[in-house]
């Protein structure tokens, strides 16, 4: 569930609690068949070719025979995945926190140094201070290759019907 919500943030288009089932036409078809990368998660690649899509409404009822077929390892694989190719917030979010670990770290050292009159303090306070710009590196690393590999993805930017004469 966490994951769908996650999704609905990523894609405005994803419906709540995901979906099931789909129906495309041919042109839909081709676009996917032709992209350059063939990792990612399909239902989001699918709603990121389409501008407007059409929902049908159903009452989705609990399991009654058998168990599901994605297994927590499977899952995770997908998350992580999705997380990687589909959206850049996995790495704005490494940036942000490495900016926290940076002020926390500088703060906390500050703070130390004045109650025990020590110079050890600041050291670790700088330590840590680089460990957060690192993890902000990290971040900003990741936000360059995704942008660049959005742009090698192959996906088209509008999808224009032939018509049949």
């Amino acid at each position: 569930n966490l994951f769908h919500k996650f999704l609905t943030h990523v894609n405005a288009n994803y419906p709540r609690g995901g979906f099931d089932f789909f129906l495309i036409d041919r042109s839909l078809k081709k676009a996917y068949c032709d992209r350059i990368m063939q990792a990612g998660f399909m239902p989001l690649v699918l709603l990121s070719l389409v501008d407007k899509p059409c929902y049908v409404e159903y009452e989705r009822r609990a399991r009654e025979i058998g168990t599901s077929g994605y297994k927590f390892l499977r899952k995770l694989n997908t998350i992580v995945t999705t997380m990687v190719l589909e959206t850049d917030r996995l790495f704005y979010w490494l940036i942000f926190i490495g900016l926290s670990i940076v002020v926390f770290s500088l703060l906390c050292a500050l703070l130390f140094t004045v109650i025990r009159e020590s110079v050890y303090p600041i050291l670790f306070g700088v330590f840590g201070a680089l460990d957060g710009i690192i993890l902000s590196f990290c971040g900003l690393l990741g936000v360059s290759i995704y942008n660049w590999a959005q742009n090698l993805r192959g996906l088209p930017k509008y999808i224009i019907e032939e018509e049949e004469e």
